[in-house]
Order: structure tokens, then sequence, then C-alpha cells
């Protein structure tokens, strides 16, 4: 998952590499896009033999040069194609080349599941033997399906068949997207090959070897449902949805006046944004369908062309504020200046504290802006109100009331053009979106065979596919709206023990939920039982050393939730499945709430069951037990679910082993967040907070955020940046660290439940739209910044014999020659581990 969002991130700052996300497996896409490019796929997996792609490079034949500091880096790799693979194994045609690495074993087919077949392939006679000589010993069945291959296409090619098709989903004529050669082997295979002792498994045999095949095709289309609504009215509306982002160089010389007006910026508009649509350019520009509008009036300017009412002067002013608004962050993507400076001034505007009573209640009800809505008539009068400064006040009191009447004539013109035909097509275009979304990132290369899952991401609420396509919604979590089950990472863990994912049950039923009731079109949900309404949804889990399925029933009739229509109320919703809707919470950096409410969770869930354990002399955990059982008596929550089965030992969490895990995040966040580069920073904002008006008790989220922002958004640049964590051990961990064996096993399992929980937090962090409502939450996609194993077994044993924090830290971790910095790290330590276990 780190992985995933490094390459994400990279692709941000880097130029040239682009980063995609396929739906389902990504064989398939990557050779779509092979044959796009004309490029090589670089890879493991030995499907790409088959694949008809111009080159395959195993990455096992890479080179490496051993002095990497030459100039000329020169890696030497060995690639393969087709016409190699059919000269090896003597094959007379690429058509059969899928039906051989079918057989040989994939994804979709294994042969050791079809007994009779696999006796008939490797053991039965093969005439074509001889033809096979030149393919090695050591290949033994490749050369044995080879030879039944060939045999085969000998046959089709003395008899006749008549290409007809009837309602048999099991007949290959049927299938229009399998070459005549494909179609005749696969029916001559169904006719010799003898069937199989139950007719389930040959009927799955049958329908897998189509489907394997149909894969490896790449001019498959098997959805055609997917394209012929992507050809509906929607399509055709999105062709008028594009608006052009013009400009008046005769105005926009008043913004350079100071600046070399840019000779290729219309090239470089056209080149970034001419192909975007009206979405598009909202969501790369941070805007809303109401705020877009003022954007593109501001920047085309055509109001500002009446050169009796505004004069130079005035121009020039006007400007000059433009490019004062401070300078965001979130919108460093925006390379053009002139509409970075535009979008930071409108959005700089939106976080006013009369605009966001605004958007609160923007429903629309009773406002006296015409064909504007509140929050256009608001933005507007501020806006005005901005630019009409002190400085403007020589100019005539009436520019003020024209620019406030132009802008607002502009707004609703393009209020008109840019939305009317959508909104009144809205329910009637649900289902296009999702095509349309499918083919704008996937392209031809989208198949899907099987109508329920394809009924599901028809369902699917358009934001999540869109994230999930920008790399920002995780695939795992997806798996629970397309093919209603989820399947739990496999951590290392202590497979006698109870699964590290059962400390997250309750919160992954909740999680299931949720994304049930904010992500779905509930018009077309998988329903599987009609007279209790409940979703069927499969959790698989390791239970012992196997894997086993857990169904949950998940009732979807409540699917309306009004409480969570505000990003405050989902992110107060987050910190309420955690147990952690404080003040104290609240009020940390934004950095440090997804650790906090994790780590107050896990104590809270292991004194519940009973396998917290501490010193009964040490005060600060005292009261943790009575707490807990306390709020269980107050809480009915209605949630079923399979309990925890009384055979699977629990792990013991000691006190010793939470307090490492804190210490242990702390030290890892001095990559990111902690990073001694940033000291100056949050030691400046912590100072500035005491300052605070307290009597204020309302702590957003929004003003976490600008309050504690610290530049961690993109881990590609937190590496360049940082390079390394602040805090280095003085040495490698070994085992000898631990005391014993059982204590090292039990690290281990602790250290898996506290991922597991990471993860299910980071899920709901999608699932709820914090990521996308406040993109300074995308770094917490992977969670990698509060993870780090080593520390973590470092500190067990320092911290069983010693309360003194200050000596841990010294004892594991280089000298720092910063005592302030240290100083700090060691009262934050404190301060969030009393937070972590108070009431």
């Amino acid at each position: 998952v780190t992985f995933i969002q490094f390459i994400r991130d990279i692709s941000e700052k880097i130029q040239n590499i682009e980063v995609k996300f396929p739906l389902f497996e990504a064989d398939r896409f990557i050779s779509v896009l092979a044959n796009e490019y004309n490029g090589y796929v670089f890879s493991n997996d030995s499907d790409f033999y088959i694949y008809n792609i111009p080159k395959y490079v195993n990455l096992n034949t890479l080179k490496f040069p051993t002095n990497i500091k030459d100039e000329d880096l020169i890696v030497e790799c060995s690639y393969t194609t087709n016409d190699q693979i059919l000269r090896l194994f003597n094959l007379p045609h690429k058509d059969i080349l899928p039906l051989f690495g079918t057989i040989c074993g994939n994804d979709y087919f294994n042969i050791d599941k079809y007994s009779n077949f696999s006796t008939f392939l490797l053991n039965g006679q093969h005439k074509s033997w001889n033809k096979t000589r030149n393919i090695k010993r050591g290949r033994c069945n490749f050369r044995k399906i080879v030879s039944s291959l060939l045999d085969i296409y000998e046959i089709i090619n003395r008899k006749l068949y008549s290409n007809y098709k009837n309602d048999n989903i099991l007949n290959p004529f049927n299938y229009d997207d399998l070459t005549l050669l494909q179609k005749k082997m696969i029916k001559e295979i169904f006719n010799i090959k003898p069937e199989e002792e139950d007719p389930e498994v040959e009927r799955e045999f049958k329908m897998n070897l189509i489907n394997s095949v149909l894969e490896y095709n790449l001019n498959h289309h098997k959805n055609k449902f997917l394209y012929t609504v992507d050809n509906s009215d929607e399509s055709n509306e999105n062709k008028n949805e594009k608006p052009i982002l013009s400009y008046n160089k005769d105005l926009l010389k008043y913004y350079y006046k100071d600046l070399p007006f840019p000779k290729d910026l219309s090239i470089q508009i056209k080149n970034e944004y001419g192909d975007l649509s009206t979405e598009q350019l909202i969501k790369i520009f941070h805007l809303t369908k109401v705020t877009f509008p003022i954007f593109i009036s501001l920047l085309n300017n055509e109001y500002l062309n009446n050169k009796k009412r505004y004069t130079s002067k005035f121009k020039d002013q006007f400007y000059s504020i433009i490019k004062k608004s401070p300078n965001r962050s979130d919108t460093n993507n925006i390379n053009i200046d002139i509409i970075k400076d535009l979008i930071d001034f409108i959005l700089n505007i939106t976080e006013n504290e009369n605009i966001n009573f605004i958007i609160s209640n923007e429903n629309g009800n009773g406002n006296n802006y015409g064909n504007l809505t509140s929050l256009q008539g608001k933005l507007i009068e501020e806006i005005v109100d901005t630019i009409y400064d002190n400085e403007l006040t020589k100019f005539y009191f009436t520019i003020k009331i024209y620019l406030r009447e132009d802008l607002t004539n502009s707004v609703e013109a393009y209020n008109k053009k840019l939305y009317s035909n959508k909104d009144n097509n809205e329910k009637k275009n649900k289902k296009a979106s999702i095509p349309t979304i499918i083919k704008t990132y996937e392209g031809k290369s989208f198949t899907c065979n099987n109508k329920d899952i394809m009924n599901n991401i028809l369902s699917l609420d358009t934001s999540v596919l869109e994230n999930f396509y920008l790399g920002n919604f995780n695939p795992k979590v997806l798996n629970i709206l397309i093919n209603n089950y989820f399947k739990s990472i496999p951590f290392l863990e202590n497979i006698d023990m109870e699964s590290c994912w059962s400390v997250s049950q309750d919160l992954i039923r909740e999680m299931i939920q949720l994304i049930l009731k904010l992500d779905v079109n509930y018009e077309n949900i998988n329903i599987t039982d009609s007279s209790s309404n409940t979703c069927e949804i499969k959790f698989y889990e390791r239970i012992k050393d196997e894997v086993k399925i857990k169904e949950y029933n998940i009732d979807v009739t409540d699917t309306e939730d009004t409480s969570l229509n505000t990003n405050e109320s989902r992110f107060e919703k987050y910190l309420t499945l955690f147990n952690s809707n404080l003040q104290n919470i609240k009020e940390l950096p934004y950095y440090l709430i997804p650790v906090v409410v994790v780590l107050r969770y896990y104590i809270r869930y292991k004194s519940k069951i009973n396998v917290f354990k501490y010193n009964k002399e040490d005060h600060l955990y005292s009261e943790i037990n009575k707490n807990v059982v306390n709020d269980e008596k107050r809480k009915d929550n209605g949630v079923e679910g399979d309990k925890i089965s009384e055979s699977e030992p629990h792990t013991l969490l000691h006190s010793y082993e939470l307090e490492a895990l804190l210490a242990s995040c702390i030290s890892a966040l001095t990559f990111s967040f902690l990073n001694k580069n940033n000291y100056s920073s949050f030691t400046k904002e912590i100072n500035e907070n005491e300052n605070d008006d307290r009597e204020n008790s309302f702590h957003s989220i929004k003003n976490n955020i600008k309050s504690n922002y610290i530049d961690c958004d993109n881990l590609y640049m937190v590496l360049i940046n940082n390079e390394t964590r602040s805090l280095q051990l003085k040495k490698e961990w070994t085992f000898h660290a631990m005391e014993s064996v059982d204590e090292l096993k039990n690290a281990i399992q602790i250290f898996a439940e506290f991922t597991s929980l990471l993860f299910v937090s980071s899920s709901l962090l999608q699932i709820l739209r914090i990521n996308h409502d406040f993109p300074e939450f995308k770094p917490f996609y992977s969670m990698y910044h509060y993870l780090w194993e080593e520390a973590f077994n470092c500190f067990i044993k320092p911290i069983k014999n010693s309360k003194n924090i200050k000596s841990v830290f010294n004892e594991i971790f280089k000298p720092d020659n910063n005592d302030d910095y240290m100083n700090y790290l060691e009262e934050l330590y404190t301060k969030l581990l009393n937070i972590i276990v108070s009431n």
C-alpha cells in the first residue's frame, strides 16, 4: 500500500510518469497499454509470454552496472516476443498461445482441479510428440501440452465445423471475441475429453477455459453494455461540457505588468486543460460546482473589457490584489500562474467564516441572489469588497456597483451554459456516468463477464470510482462494493493465536455498514434477502492455519444518514467509531489524530476482553478497566456479528507494549511530520495555539489543519527533503533484544494487530471522504508515517525496565545535539499517552 502511495505521489511531481489503476486484473490492462504505446512490459508474471505485446522483459534478466557512479547508466536486459515463444514450442499460430497459457495454468484455470482432463492431456497418446523434440527434457509437461494442442490442431484442419450459435453459454461459437481457430479448438477439446465426474465441475471447466482464453485476447470486449451506454445522451452532453479556458491578452497584461508575458500561454492552457470536462477541471482546481463559474468569470474577464467603466489604474489594482492573496499548498499542482493565483484568491475567500455559514446552509432556501446560489451571491459580495478596498476609494463608487453587476451576470451565464442540461438529466444519466469514468481511465481494456458484478459497479457512487482510479481509494475496500467480500491482508503473525484482524471486527462491520450507506446507489444494490433487506458480505480471515469465511448480513434499509452531510460531521463520525470524539483529541495537530484514536481504541478493546495487563501500582492505568466497563454498559450499538471462538487464544497486551507502540509511532513520524526540519514550524504553531482564545470551544478539523499544517502531503517530496528519520537507532535490532521467544511472538502479534487497525482507520478516512474533503489527509492512505516495527521491538525491553522515557530514548537512539527537539518529542509522548488512556 505504501508503494502504491509512493508511485502515485511521484507521478504528481515528475513529468512523463503516469500511474494507472485498473478495476480488475492488471495483466490485460498492461498489455493493452503496451500496444497503445508500443512499449515493453517489465514484470515477473509469466502471463506476459502469452499476451500479444511488443516485447516482454522478465525482471530476472535485468543486469545493473556494478559501478553506479558512471555518467552513462546502462541497464542490460533480455526481451521475449510471441514469435520467439511460437518457435520455442513449435506452435503453428499465435491464436493457440492463449490455449497453451490457459492449460499451463493461470488465475482463471488450474488443471489440477479437473482430474479427467489432466489425465487425458498428460497421460494420453501424443501423435505429435516428435514435433516437439526441441522442447527441453526438464519441461516434460510443457511438451505433453504442446503435443496435445498440435494433435487437436491437426484434427480441426481435417474436420468441418458449422459456425453455429445457440443459447448455450458453454458453446464457444457464441463468443465473437474468440477467433475462429480458438472456437474450433475449444469445441474439439470439449468433444474428445472425458467428462469430469461431477457435472458442476465439468461446467466450471468449460466456462473457465473459455473465459481464460478470452482474457488473453486483447480484442475481447465482453461487456457490450458498458460501451452501449457510453454512446448515450450523456456522451453527447459531455461534448458540450468542455469549457474553453480563454483569456484576454489586453487585460492580462495588467496581471503580467511586472512579469514577462508568456508567449505560449494559450497553447499551454490548451495542452493542460483543453480536453478536460467541467467535472475534471473542478476536481483538478479544488473548486466546486458553485465556485467554478466564478473562477471562469474572473479568468475570462469579458466584463472588465468595458474601458468606459474600468480604467487601467483600476485593472492594475484589481490584479495586484489577486496576486497578493496568500499562496496555498493544495494548488501547487497548477502550473499556470494566473490560474493558480485566481484559484488561491477564490479558495481563500471561500474559507472566510461568513462564507462557512452559508456553506453549512447551502440547501438554497430563501436566497436573494436570483439565478445564483446563496453561496455564489455571498462570494461575489466578498470578492467585490476585497477588491474594492481602501486603495480603490479614489475610484468612483459606481465602479463597485458595476463590478458586482458584471460579475453576477457573468456567473449567471456560466451557470446556464455549464449546468442547465446536466441538472435536468442527472437522474437519467446516473448509470451512464460510471461507464464514462471507466472508459476514461481504462479505455478498451475493460471487461467484465459477471452480470452481478457489473451491476454492482454501475451502482457505485461516481466519486468512489473516480478516487479509486486516482489512487485514493483502496481496492480491498472497493471489493466490498463490487464483489461483496473483504479479504483481510495477511500480516506476519503467530498462527497459534487469534487472527490479528479479530481486534478490528467491530470496526470492519461498521466500515461495511458505512460504505453501503454512503457509496452506493440503492436503486441497483444487490439485496440477497428481499424480506429482510440485507446485503450479504463475506469476510475472509485466518483461523488457525486456514482461511475461513465469515458472513455479515448488513441491514441496508436505513440508507439515509443526514447526520453525515458535512465534512465536519463525517470527521466526528470517524472519531466516534474509535471512541475518541473528545475535545483533547480534536485539539491535537491533525497528523497525530489517526494514531492516537487507533491506540486508544486498541487499549479499550483489550481491556474489554480482559487481556490488557499492567502493574496494579501504576495509577496511569488504574481507571482504564473501570471506564471501559461503564462505557460498555451505557452503549448498545445493536450490531450483531460472529463471536470470537473461546478456543482461540487472545493476544495479551502489556502496558509496556502499548507504550512501545506509541514511542515507535513518534519515532516513525520523525521521517515526515515530526522531522527536525519541521521543528520550528510545529513549535511555533504550538505556542500560537496556547495563546488562542480558549473561549471558542469549536475546534473544526478545517481550522485544525489550517493552524497545524505541515507539508508532508507527497511521500516522494518527503523522501527528497528529509532523506531519513531524524532519529536513528544506535544498533540494529536482533532477537537477543527480547527476553524470551514468547515475548517475541507476542510482540509480532501486537504489531500485526496494530497494523490492521491502522488499515481500517485509513479505510474509514476514505469511505467517509475525509481524504477527499481535506487533501491534507491523503498522506494517511498507507499510514506509513506511524509504522517502524524495528523501533517498536527495540523499545519493549527498555520501557519494561524503566518508566523514564527520556532515558529510554537516550538508550535506543544516537545522540542528537538539539536538546529542545528531543525534549519536545519526549513531552509529546507523555501528552499522547495520557490522552490515550483518558476517559
